[in-house]
């Protein structure tokens, strides 16, 4: 498609943004063209709409460049920060001086592109397969969880250090955590993430203080070993609270914990569970816009969506470049008559999910992970489960061109 040289101007375009983070996004300079998009699957729409070359692809982060290309001659950034939904209104705007009727053009385009979308940004940042400790029965020896998720072929471990486990986060010392490292790294594996399990909706203060003291010991932790992640939930809401009492409660909870996180450089990557306040895609948007912290994102869970009959794909494609870390596992009914299975046992869409996935530019851990509900039954088998979930995840991913780093 031929596209003449476009008359655009800084005024034509936004000037700045704030966004729900709180950044600004400028105009990088003269000659240069910034464009915000939104939501991130937008960026290869516009690419082919308005015939520009590809050149350089980064994936670096959110307010960080998406695309690096030309337009007619022109240098253009393509941004995907987090910023709600005012930027596409801007975008027809800016670009309808280029394109007239590029409305119209996108529409169709949009099913057809994923799947190249998909092609391009797995071959740049490829995700990583880990699994989660969380996996193994109370008390089992780390040294153990290490052999088995090494045996298995995973490049990754997140440690779950709560409490009950032999990695409780208030049992072990600095000496303890840096044997662990040094098990991880002799076994090849990294830590992926550390799990903490504060329950942040407290009747009283005091509670409420101690399990805040908790989520920061573990970013504590997790920033002297190395690892950006730590992952978390709200916790149920307490029987005597009403419900309209528990969400300000957790946002000033979750709050001190990324303020606390934002001075250690760790992600608090927050899990939408099924039963707590915190259990939908808006549910996670509305606790990250009133947190509103660079270092509070999401931890996509999304077996708890799809036992609510929900499109996980779609969601993935949604949350894009709000995602930390993910955790995977298989599920079968829908709630409240449900189950959550070991990857392989169920009907997952693991296809679908990672292919949709990998196209937001996520190029973080995909961490395969058993419930307790599959993990409490007789026979259960935690290193044939840590293979079984491996070859589901591993197969998916292959059958839809997916590579893993």
């Amino acid at each position: 498609m031929g596209v003449g040289k476009p008359q655009l101007t800084p005024s034509d375009l936004i000037g700045s943004f704030t966004t729900r983070r709180g950044k600004r996004v400028e105009h990088i300079g003269v000659g240069e063209i910034v464009l915000l998009v939104f939501p991130p699957q937008t960026f290869m729409e516009l690419v082919k709409a308005i015939g520009a070359r590809l050149s350089q692809l980064w994936l670096y982060g959110e307010s960080r460049p998406l695309y690096n290309g030309e337009l007619a001659g022109r240098k253009i950034t393509l941004f995907s920060p987090d910023i709600g939904p005012q930027p596409q209104s801007c975008i027809w705007k800016s670009l309808s001086h280029a394109v007239p009727g590029l409305r119209g053009k996108l529409v169709p385009l949009i099913n057809s592109l994923i799947p190249v979308l998909t092609l391009i940004l797995t071959a740049v940042c490829p995700l990583k397969l880990g699994f989660a400790s969380f996996s193994f029965p109370y008390k089992t020896a780390i040294s153990e969880v290490i052999g088995v998720v090494s045996a298995a072929g995973y490049r990754g471990l997140e440690i779950n250090a709560w409490n009950g486990y032999a990695t409780n986060i208030v049992k072990l010392d600095h000496r303890d955590w840096a044997r662990i490292r040094e098990a991880t790294e002799a076994a090849g594996l990294e830590i992926s993430a550390l799990g903490c399990d504060a329950s942040y909706i407290k009747p009283d203060e005091a509670s409420r203080r101690e399990s805040v003291a908790r989520a920061m010991k573990t970013v504590d932790v997790a920033s002297d070993l190395g690892v950006r992640v730590v992952d978390t939930f709200s916790g149920a809401v307490p029987e005597q609270m009403p419900g309209e009492k528990a969400w300000p409660i957790l946002i000033r909870s979750i709050s001190e914990v990324a303020a606390h996180a934002a001075e250690r450089d760790v992600r608090i990557a927050f899990e939408a569970h099924v039963g707590m306040p915190v259990d939908s895609p808006e549910a996670l948007e509305r606790l990250l816009a009133e947190v509103s912290s660079e270092y509070l994102a999401v931890n996509l869970d999304a077996s708890h969506f799809s036992i609510r009959g929900w499109d996980v794909t779609a969601i993935a494609r949604r949350l894009g470049r709000l995602i930390a870390h993910s955790h995977v596992k298989d599920t079968r009914g829908s709630f409240p008559d449900f189950r959550f299975l070991i990857p392989g046992e169920g009907d997952f869409p693991f296809e679908e999910f990672l292919s949709a996935l990998a196209g937001t530019g996520y190029n973080g851990f995909v961490t395969a992970e058993i419930s307790v509900m599959r993990s409490r039954l007789p026979g259960y088998d935690a290193a044939e489960a840590a293979r079984m979930a491996y070859r589901r995840v591993v197969g998916a991913c292959r059958a839809v061109g997916l590579q893993l780093g």
